[in-house]
C-alpha cells in the first residue's frame, strides 16, 4: 500500500562539488565534450537546483525519506570528498527542512579491483560515516563490471538491491541478500556499427564483447564466440583480451549483410 517515488538528478562524470549550490559554476565543464555539457545543461546548468525543485514538489505529496549517492570516480584521491559530501548534504537538508536523523544518505562504492581505475577511492567513502553520523556505505564487492570503470547490468542491479536491504534496514527490516540464479552469457557486437560501409573487396573487422553476466558459482565462463553473417558461419574465436572476441571477415559479396554472433 505505500507508494515509492525517486527523483533523480544524475551528471555522469561530475566532480561531486557540481551538486555545491554556492560552488557550482567552478564545476559546470569539469569536460567540455557534450555528453558531459548537455547533462548539465538539461538541468539549467544548475544540477542542485533542479534537485531541490523537484524535491520540493515530491514533499507536497509525500515524505523524504533518504537520499541515494553513487559517485566517486571523478574525485578519486580526494581526501576532502567526505566534507565536500557533507556540505551538500546539509545545504539539502536545510533547503528542504528535514532532520538528520530522519533522512539518511546511502553511498554506493565504485567498482574495486587492483587494475580498475578508482577502486582506492573506495578508502575515502568507507570514512563517511565518520562526517556525517547518518550515512551507510553500500558495498559493491562482487558486483560485475564492464570494464575498468563501470558495472555492467547485473553488476548495479546486484548494487541496487544492497541500497534496498540497507533501506529495509535502517525500518528495522531484516532481509537476505537473494541468491543468484545461473544467467545465460551475453554476447555484444561492439564493431562495425549498426548502418556501416564498406568499399568492396575491404576486409570487415568484427568484434564483440562477450561474458557470462551472472558472476556466481552456478554460471561458467564465454570459451568460444562464433561469427555469422546473414546465418552463415564466418568463423569462431576461442580466446580473448578482457572479453572481447575478434574476427576478420574477408571477401563480403556486395550487399547488405546482416552480422550476428
Amino acid at each position: 500500500s505505500i507508494r515509492i517515488g525517486v527523483i533523480v538528478v544524475a551528471v555522469g562524470g561530475c566532480d561531486i562539488r557540481l551538486f555545491d549550490k554556492d560552488i557550482y559554476e567552478d564545476y559546470d565543464s569539469t569536460y567540455t565534450e557534450s555528453w558531459f555539457t548537455d547533462k548539465v545543461k538539461a538541468y539549467g546548468g544548475n544540477p542542485y537546483a533542479h534537485l531541490m525543485e523537484l524535491a520540493q514538489q515530491a514533499q507536497q505529496d509525500g515524505v523524504i525519506k533518504g537520499i541515494l549517492l553513487h559517485q566517486g570516480e571523478t574525485n578519486t584521491g580526494d581526501q576532502q570528498w567526505p566534507q565536500y559530501v557533507n556540505k551538500i548534504y546539509t545545504d539539502m537538508l536545510a533547503d528542504l527542512s528535514l532532520e538528520a536523523d530522519s533522512v539518511p544518505l546511502l553511498a554506493g562504492e565504485v567498482t574495486q579491483g587492483e587494475s580498475n581505475c578508482c577502486a582506492s577511492m573506495n578508502t575515502i567513502i568507507a570514512t563517511l560515516p565518520q562526517v556525517i553520523p547518518n550515512s551507510y556505505v553500500i558495498s559493491s564487492e562482487g558486483c560485475t563490471q564492464m570494464d575498468n570503470a563501470h558495472f555492467d547490468a547485473a553488476g548495479y542491479r546486484k548494487l541496487g538491491i544492497r541500497y534496498g536491504i540497507q533501506s529495509l534496514a535502517l525500518m528495522g527490516i531484516e532481509v537476505e541478500e537473494p541468491s543468484e540464479p545461473g544467467t545465460p552469457p551475453s554476447c555484444v557486437i561492439t564493431q562495425p556499427h549498426n548502418n556501416a560501409l564498406f568499399k568492396k573487396g575491404r576486409d570487415i573487422p568484427i568484434r564483440v564483447y562477450a561474458s557470462d553476466l551472472g558472476g556466481t558459482e552456478a554460471d561458467g565462463q564465454v570459451v568460444k564466440v562464433e561469427f555469422y553473417s546473414d546465418s552463415v558461419l564466418l568463423g569462431e574465436a576461442d580466446s580473448h583480451e578482457d572479453h572481447t572476441f575478434s574476427w576478420i571477415w574477408s571477401g563480403a559479396d556486395t550487399g547488405t549483410h546482416r552480422i550476428t554472433a
